[in-house]
């Protein structure tokens, strides 16, 4: 393996690895030559019973605020639960979707309850028949019991088999990456016994409720009826209203994302991976030779073009140590380190702001110099004119001195959402020991006709010297959008869902008053009123449930919105325009389900009112 013999001793069953696609492991062996600088390594700690991480980052820290060690000085070590540490990266999306999750369930046991309690003041005259004749109380808690448990499970098994249905569809939209796995554990069914129980519940307080202490079959007017209803409604409609605002701004901030400059060119240039094998290329000359022939030969064909870097932004890979940098003046800061071939910055179509790019024969017998971006030349100001000023980066030992000789514009490397950090770049030759890097080709033709290219010319160098798949610059932006894309269409969906049943539980709470309230309209007509005047009763009360529910629900996204502001780039979440628009989607999506129970109250003929009513 890579010009090296190996023994394989175990086989390790297949798991996701949660540091990487790792199929090999190899020991760790630490050359004599190894600065303690070089904090490359992720130690991995298994406590003993009873030991917290309070208590060990106790203990480490008395091992390392050692004031004796010169190399341990300015540094903290920090440890983290692992299950933490690989979470961190999804904690806000799953966190923000599973309680928009959670909302929407909220929102269906509400209209549920509303819904079962109407058809328990429905049935009332059926409840008194079977208490007349026999029936307990108990037995017909039982009944209502049974009904709502039946139709629970019914939708439990509903929905269990459409997330299994649903799920494939969003593997093959959003990618495995961005949606990993799914199972049918203790958890999940555990998960869906309790909604289903809550239904059973909420059936059981609506009916008792509706029931109060006698049953009866008197009639009441409707407009003092179902006053839990009224609750329910005002209950949903702030739950939508908090669901709107935050799709709302999880849309606009995954548009502004789209429009973000990265600060370097991602159309027409595609991107490999080069790793050397130690065995073959055991020096730092001999892969500096390898690198200069490839990019040679490479831009020999007039139209293709190649550099190197050993970071690709927006691609996942990142230098895994912020090396510190000390200025003339004794102060130290952590710019990002770049090893990148001469003709990098321009092929990128990073701008230079001052000075030179870097040149051909920056090579390692030559003096060093960097060039670094707007970020550290800020840095760098304050010890005056950033061109010609020396840092010495403790990457070796001695530090490498280097000039800077030119600065170019920032450009956002790890996320779109993410502000450009110090950066320095330096040529690959005068950065020792590096075996990967990066390789970017711009050309005519697709990744087919590039990966062709790249292999004849591999092969002309050294032989079936392996790359990874050439992959377009444009597919790691939208690769690096996909959270924010998921995280939008979710939301959408769901604010999409809770509009509807909101509406609905608006329509059939309205629809049961007006349908109750026949005589009450009857003599209100006889009175004096107008059908206008009814119509208009109608609407007022759904006016006035959305504006509890709006209020209601700017309170619930206030509570939310800690969680919620981390996850918007560019758009603020109390932004008044935002609010006062989704506030009109609300109102009118009230006032639409409220429309026809208007039209129906205002068409009561009184005669025939006053006729049906006992």
């Amino acid at each position: 393996m890579n010009g090296r013999l190996y023994t394989v001793v175990g086989v390790l069953p297949p798991y996701r690895d949660p540091f990487g696609d790792v199929d090999l492991y190899t020991p760790i062996q630490f050359a004599p030559t190894l600065a303690r600088r070089f904090r490359l390594l992720q130690p991995l700690v298994r406590l003993e019973k009873g030991t917290s991480l309070a208590a060990f980052r106790r203990q480490l820290a008395r091992v390392t605020d050692a004031d004796d060690d010169p190399e341990a000085k300015g540094y903290t070590v920090d440890v983290v639960g692992l299950s933490s540490y690989l979470a961190r990266s999804s904690r806000s999306s799953a966190v923000l979707l599973f309680e928009a999750a959670i909302g929407l369930l909220g929102i269906a046991l509400l209209n549920f309850s509303m819904l079962n309690a109407a058809r328990m003041r429905n049935r009332q005259p059926e409840f008194s028949i079977r208490l007349a004749v026999g029936a307990s109380r108990a037995s017909i808690f039982r009944l209502v019991a049974l009904e709502a448990g039946a139709l629970s499970v019914s939708a439990a098994g509903l929905s269990i088999a459409a997330s299994l249905a649903v799920f494939p569809l969003l593997q093959s939209h959003f990618g495995k990456d961005v949606v990993n796995t799914m199972g049918l554990n203790l958890r999940v069914i555990g998960f869906v016994a309790v909604i289903s129980s809550s239904a059973i519940c909420a059936a059981l307080l609506t009916a008792k409720r509706a029931f109060g202490k006698q049953l009866s079959s008197e009639r009441r007017i409707a407009s003092s009826r179902l006053t839990m209803g009224r609750g329910f409604v005002v209950a949903q409609v702030s739950i939508s209203m908090a669901l709107v605002v935050s799709s709302a701004a999880l849309a606009l901030s995954f548009l502004k994302l789209r429009k973000v400059n990265p600060g370097f060119k991602t159309t027409g240039i595609s991107a490999s991976k080069i790793a050397l094998p130690a065995g073959r290329y055991p020096d730092a000359p001999k892969r500096a030779i390898f690198w200069r022939s490839l990019l040679e030969r490479l831009n020999e064909r007039g139209t293709f073009a190649a550099a190197l870097t050993t970071e690709l932004p927006l691609s996942g890979q990142d230098n895994p140590t912020n090396f510190t940098t000390r200025l003339r003046d004794g102060v130290t800061i952590t710019p990002k380190i770049r090893s990148v071939s001469p003709n990098y910055l321009s092929m990128m179509g990073i701008p230079l702001v001052s000075g030179r790019m870097l040149a051909d024969n920056d090579r390692a017998e030559n003096p060093l110099v960097i060039v670094i971006n707007q970020r550290l030349a800020s840095q760098l100001s304050r010890l005056g004119p950033p061109i010609g000023q020396q840092l010495a980066f403790e990457v070796t030992d001695p530090p490498m001195v280097a000039r800077v000789v030119g600065i170019v514009g920032d450009i956002r490397h790890e996320r779109l959402s993410s502000d450009p950090a110090p950066e320095a770049y330096f040529t690959f030759e005068q950065t020792p020991n590096l075996l990967t890097f990066s390789i970017v080709v711009d050309g005519p033709g697709g990744v087919t006709d590039k990966a062709s290219i790249l292999r004849s010319t591999l092969d002309t160098l050294d032989r079936g010297q392996p790359f990874t798949p050439i992959i377009q610059m444009s597919e790691y932006v939208e690769r690096n959008l996909a959270g924010s894309r998921l995280q939008a269409q979710l939301l959408s969906f769901f604010s999409l869902v809770a509009l509807v049943v909101a509406a609905f539980g608006l329509y059939g709470l309205l629809g049961y008053l007006v349908a109750g309230a026949r005589r009450e309209w009857a003599i209100r007509l006889v009175l004096g009123a107008t059908q206008d005047q009814l119509r208009r009763a109608v609407l007022l009360q759904s006016t006035i449930y959305s504006g509890c529910g709006i209020a209601l629900g700017i309170a619930i996204l206030a509570v939310a919105s800690t969680t919620l502001s981390s996850m918007i780039f560019g758009v603020s979440l109390w932004n008044p325009f935002l609010i006062t628009a989704c506030a009109a989607v609300m109102t009118g999506v009230c006032i639409l389900a409220a429309t026809p129970p208007a039209i129906r109250a205002g068409r009561i003929s009184p005669s025939e009112a006053l006729a049906d009513a006992p």
